[in-house]
């Protein structure tokens, strides 16, 4: 191919949205590094030298954490999985990572005694061992899979390898990571659903603000050219805030993300006021809380399925915990004090700047106490405001 240019871009996403923040221009090593005329032409600087997309990483990566960006995690592809550099530099940080790894990345089990591939150690895994969860919205609604973790190198250096297997077809895909913390399955498998923003991002700065409309030759204006539209798309990306989706027995509905994490913040303390409460609804809460305050883009879930299933005794107390919700909703009318809802955690590094008017939380809280009902129809898979 004579005529393609190729990026490498870092994303940013949250509880608020996503947008583009950075980008790097890969230039390759023999056709245009290694070429004087070339690089004349195009007006490469001297200094700049070949460099690998993982490479590139690192230096936006690096550059965005010393700037203060509060990010607690890093994901991406496989190009970038594969970079032990990459991944060394992230935990000496204390950053936590999710990228995606091929099959063939070799990993080490049984207290890291055991050196195999990614696929074997899944081969492995029994049935029991898999779970059911929504990596986080879609076009066609929940990215639901399978999914299990295996954990690496015993238990002191916290790296799992985390499995994702197709529902219907069966097949997996594999992610390395790494948690500055104990950390559940729930949060990884939302880290790993995040990489899709990316993509989101791309497809919104095309669209809206034509990040792919130039015909730039030259190595400073493709760099002027990106920055200005990855700035135009962070004023669309914060305008349409990001979206989740909850989901129970085959219906759901959407809400936007600061929705779905204030009412699972209160369904958690809802749940942790329950006097001498059964062990699933501590679990719950538990979940309910971390989905809450973990502060992803566009990943929340409540788990329902997996908490209730379809006994109807932990369905009537869930029910009465909605109730318990709203009605703290309604005493709080028409607003929530914007310190009040900060102390909830659920904002992450991003703090609310103004109260928090109670009518679409409690959409949110009425939608899903119908849904619990089973009043939605099946298949509903619409807004709740």
């Amino acid at each position: 191919m004579e005529n393609s240019q190729i990026g490498v871009f870092l994303a940013y996403a949250s509880g608020r949205g996503r947008a583009l923040i950075d980008r790097r221009l890969y230039l390759p090593k023999d056709s245009w590094c290694a070429d004087e005329s070339c690089r004349a032409a195009v007006g490469i600087p001297e200094q700049t030298v070949f460099a690998t997309k993982p490479h590139f990483a690192r230096d936006m990566i690096a550059a965005a954490l010393d700037a203060g960006t509060p990010a607690r995690w890093v994901t991406g592809d496989e190009v970038y999985g594969q970079d032990p550099s990459l991944r060394a530099e992230l935990k000496a940080r204390g950053t936590g990572y999710v990228p995606a790894v091929s099959c063939a990345t070799r990993v080490r089990i049984n207290g890291g005694r055991t050196p195999v591939r990614a696929d074997t150690a899944a081969s492995c895994l029994p049935e029991n061992a898999w779970q059911t969860r929504s990596a986080g919205p879609g076009a066609k609604g929940p990215r639901t899979y399978r999914w299990a973790w295996i954990v690496l190198d015993g238990n002191v250096t916290r790296r799992q390898l985390l499995v994702r297997r197709n529902t219907a077809t069966g097949e997996r895909a594999y992610d390395l990571c790494f948690t500055p913390e104990p950390t559940p399955l729930s949060t990884l498998v939302r880290v790993a659903g995040v990489r899709w923003s990316i993509e989101e991002c791309f497809q919104a700065a095309k669209g809206q603000v034509g990040l792919d409309h130039y015909q730039v030759r030259h190595f400073t204006s493709w760099h002027r050219h990106i920055l200005k539209r990855c700035g135009w798309s962070t004023t669309w990306s914060t305008r349409s805030m990001a979206t989740s989706n909850m989901y129970y027995r085959g219906s759901g509905f959407w809400v936007r993300d600061f929705q779905a994490e204030i009412w699972l913040y209160l369904l958690a303390q809802e749940a942790r006021a329950v006097a001498d409460g059964p062990a699933w609804l501590a679990c719950a809460g538990d979940d309910w809380e971390i989905q809450a305050t973990t502060g992803f883009v566009g990943c929340v879930s409540s788990c329902l399925d997996e908490h209730l299933g379809t006994d109807p005794d932990r369905l009537a107390l869930a029910l009465q915990l909605s109730e318990r919700a709203l009605q703290r909703l309604l005493a709080w009318a028409p607003a929530i004090p914007k310190d009040l809802v900060n102390s909830f955690g659920t904002a992450g590094d991003e703090p609310f700047f103004r109260d928090q008017p109670t009518d679409p939380l409690l959409a949110c809280g009425r939608a899903f106490t119908s849904l619990l009902r089973g009043e939605l129809p099946p298949g509903h898979d619409s807004w709740a405001c």
